[in-house]
């Protein structure tokens, strides 16, 4: 279940909304312009705190002239991972139990601007604690840190996890589906939602409202088109058994069943020919691809994401056939993501994530160079609360100093001070699922940085954006 829009943008500087307040971004000091004391202040690096009258008394101060800084080399920013609620290698941790786990990071000439963790190679969180739970085992997490110069550093600990054997691990598949789901109490279940979602077509319904009977649905494992429903299967992107050996026994039965029809994320339930899913069965990449080749690539992307969300594991052959297909390492196998954060709360389980593929290359790229053929996208996933709600989308773009919001026809539009001052990216969206859309297609020509923030507003008011920055850095 995809939408997909695109458009291709001129070369931009972005910045986050936090920025907002502080009348524009910092310099390489990790100081800026404050316009509301018209003084020179200082948010980050080694005068993080202090304010001067003006650029030039702060060059003063600290012995130089009004001149660009130094290009000297810049400092990896320090990382270290200590234990949480449990020590690192305790193994009275069982499976399915959540701890957590923090880390530090510093930078010595810069500001820490992305902090991650990545566990068997799959990005599970952000910041600088996490809440993991994990299946029986040996784990390698690593915490990764990168500063406002575009320079990484991670590193790594083994976690051991003790088995959980009061758990049992029997699948029962009345456990995840006894039968398809009505969520919203419309009498359209599960299956039906889906034939209406991914219809290409208005869809036909039966008498009664509650069925679907005529549609016309594209099969990418086959290439095939179909409009009967009694053709097609809604197929469990991830297997239910695939799944439950993958770490989703340890799960409620309410974690299981909101698996089994989830609605939210595009790709976790799709519309296929009956008997080829049939014939995918409960197997994973290692021992099933579909026929349709062209769509390899892409399926075992979304099998990486689900898998990801849904912190499940993924063995050693299935890594290696995943591995085939991207021509690369896993972790080069699915988007950059960053958890929402809503305006009036706070917190929110709404999610952005930004792709980025070079010269038609199947693995997203992390390190594109300035001749390179891109293709940028994002996905937003709403709070469920926000499914079938209008909603406006933002990007927000830094240029000298001066913020401004992108219009659908790429123009630039003044930002006034609030959120309503901001032009819509796109306009009047409705969220029916997770929502995907391109944002670059074309060549930079020249090195640089980009920092991009997303934001949605619905139509009831809520204004939910990215926790922090997306960058991106063509050398």
């Amino acid at each position: 279940m995809k939408i997909k829009h695109s458009i291709i943008l001129l070369s931009l500087w972005f910045m986050p909304l936090w920025v907002y307040g502080h009348g524009g971004g910092t310099d390489s000091y990790g100081c800026h312009n404050q316009t509301s004391t018209n003084t020179y202040h200082c948010h980050s690096g080694s005068y993080n705190g202090q304010s001067f009258s003006s650029k030039d008394a702060f060059l003063a101060f600290i012995g130089s002239t009004p001149s660009t800084p130094s290009t000297s080399t810049n400092a990896k920013p320090t990382v270290s991972i200590t234990a949480g609620n449990r020590t690192i290698s305790d193994t009275d941790q069982k499976a399915g139990e959540s701890f957590t786990i923090s880390a530090t990071a510093t930078d010595t000439d810069g500001s820490i601007t992305s902090t991650i963790w990545i566990v068997n190679g799959l990005t599970l969180a952000s910041g600088t604690a996490a809440v993991l739970s994990l299946g029986d085992g040996t784990h390698i997490v690593t915490f990764q840190a990168s500063d406002n110069s575009g320079a990484i550093s991670s590193t790594s600990v083994t976690v051991t996890i003790a088995a959980a054997s009061a758990i049992s691990t029997v699948y029962n598949r009345d456990d995840y589906l006894p039968d398809w789901a009505d969520a919203d109490g419309d009498c359209i279940n599960t299956r039906h939602e889906v034939l209406i979602l991914e219809s290409l077509i208005t869809v036909t319904m039966s008498s009664s409202g509650c069925t679907v009977t005529l549609g016309k649905w594209y099969d990418p494992y086959t290439g095939l088109t179909f409009t009967n429903p009694s053709d097609v299967d809604i197929d469990h992107f991830v297997p239910l058994r695939e799944a439950h050996d993958s770490g989703a026994y340890l799960w409620t039965t309410v974690q299981k069943r909101a698996f089994a029809n989830d609605l939210l994320r595009a790709n976790a339930l799709i519309a296929v020919d009956d008997g080829t899913n049939s014939s995918k069965s409960d197997r994973d990449p290692a021992a099933w691809l579909p026929p349709n080749s062209a769509y390899r690539c892409e399926y075992v992307k979304n099998w990486i994401e689900i898998k990801s969300e849904y912190n499940l594991s993924i063995d050693n052959a299935e890594r290696t056939a995943i591995e085939s297909i991207l021509g690369t390492d896993i972790s080069r196998g699915y988007r950059t993501k960053i958890k929402g954060v809503k305006s009036t709360t706070g917190g929110s389980s709404a999610s952005f994530q930004m792709g980025l593929v070079k010269n038609g290359d199947c693995a997203y790229s992390q390190a594109p160079l300035a001749n390179d053929t891109l293709e940028i996208d994002f996905v937003i996933t709403p709070e469920p609360d926000d499914l079938d709600q209008s909603a406006d989308v933002f990007l927000v773009v830094d240029l000298n100093g001066a913020v401004y919001s992108i219009s659908a026809t790429g123009k630039l539009v003044p930002f006034g001070g609030s959120i309503a001052s901001l032009e819509p990216f796109k306009k009047s969206i409705v969220f029916r699922e997770s929502y995907e859309f391109s944002f670059f297609q074309g060549v930079f020509g020249s090195a640089i940085k980009l920092t991009i923030f997303v934001a949605y507003l619905t139509a009831g008011g809520d204004f939910v954006y990215t926790g922090s920055p997306f960058t991106l850095l063509v050398n």
